[in-house]
C-alpha cells in the first residue's frame, strides 16, 4: 500500500470518528435550553430511544464502515487515482459526485422509498418514526436504506471517477456531516444558514411520509421537480 493510500485511511477514519462526534454532541444539546434559540420544533417527548436505537446505530455504523473501506480497498476497482491533487479538478470531482448523488438519491427516496414499491415502502416507515428527528436518528434506518445509500454514493463516484483520493475523502466528509446535521432539528444562522434551511426543510419531510424535500445534499432537485416544501 502506497504512501498515499496511508494517509488516505487515516483521514478517512477521522472522518468517521469527527461525524460521530459531532452527531453525539447534536444529540446531547439538541433537546437542552442552550438550543432554545435554534431549535426547530419546541421540546417534545420522544418515543424513540434506549437500547433499540442504539442498538440500530451500533448495526448501521458497522455496516457503513464496511462498505466504505470494502469499496476503497477492492483490488482494481476504478474509484481512485493517486498523484498530485489539482485543485481545482478536486473541486469539479467533489461537485460531480455530490450533484449526481443528491439527483440519483432524491429520485430514489421519492420513487422507491416513498413509492408504490411496498417492501421499499415499509423499509423506510421505519425511519419517519423518529419525529421530530435529532442527529442520533441519520442512522435510525433499517440497514437496507443504509446499504441503498452508500450503494448509490459509491455508485456515483464510479460514473464519475476515477477521481483523486482527496476529492473522494472532501466528497464523504460534505456527504457524512451533512447527513448527520439535516437531522439535528437545529436550524444555525449566520454563515451556517444554509445547513439550518436544510435541516428544516428534512424536518419537514418527517412529518409525514407524503411530504416533500426529498434531496438531502441540495434543494436543487425538489425546487426543479416541483416537491420543495
Amino acid at each position: 500500500m502506497s504512501a498515499d493510500m496511508v494517509t488516505f485511511y487515516i483521514v478517512l477514519t477521522g472522518i468517521l470518528a469527527g461525524t460521530g462526534l459531532v452527531m453525539l454532541t447534536l444529540a446531547v444539546v439538541a433537546d437542552r435550553p442552550v438550543a432554545d434559540a435554534i431549535r426547530i420544533e419546541s421540546t417534545k417527548p420522544r418515543r424513540l430511544g434506549g437500547p433499540k436505537l442504539w442498538g440500530m446505530i451500533f448495526a448501521n455504523s458497522i455496516l457503513s464502515i464496511a462498505m466504505i473501506y470494502g469499496a476503497t480497498a477492492l483490488p482494481g476497482a476504478p474509484l481512485f487515482y493517486e498523484g498530485p491533487a489539482v485543485w481545482w479538478r478536486v473541486l469539479l470531482e467533489v461537485a460531480g459526485i455530490l450533484v449526481l448523488y443528491d439527483f440519483v438519491y432524491y429520485l430514489a427516496h421519492r420513487f422507491l422509498l416513498h413509492g408504490p414499491i411496498k417492501p421499499l415502502y415499509r423499509v423506510h416507515v421505519l425511519h419517519h418514526t423518529a419525529s421530530p428527528p435529532r442527529a442520533q436518528d441519520s442512522l435510525w434506518v433499517h440497514p437496507v436504506e443504509t446499504f441503498i445509500g452508500l450503494a448509490l454514493m459509491i455508485g456515483s463516484t464510479w460514473v464519475v471517477g476515477p477521481v483523486h483520493l482527496w476529492s473522494f475523502a472532501a466528497m464523504f466528509a460534505i456527504y457524512s456531516f451533512m447527513n448527520v446535521v439535516i437531522h439535528g432539528g437545529l436550524e444555525f444562522r449566520g454563515p451556517w444558514r444554509f445547513i439550518g434551511y436544510m435541516a428544516r426543510k428534512h424536518d419537514t419531510h418527517h412529518k409525514s411520509m407524503k411530504h416533500g424535500n426529498y434531496a438531502s445534499i441540495t434543494p436543487l432537485f425538489d425546487k426543479l421537480f416541483g416537491t420543495a416544501q
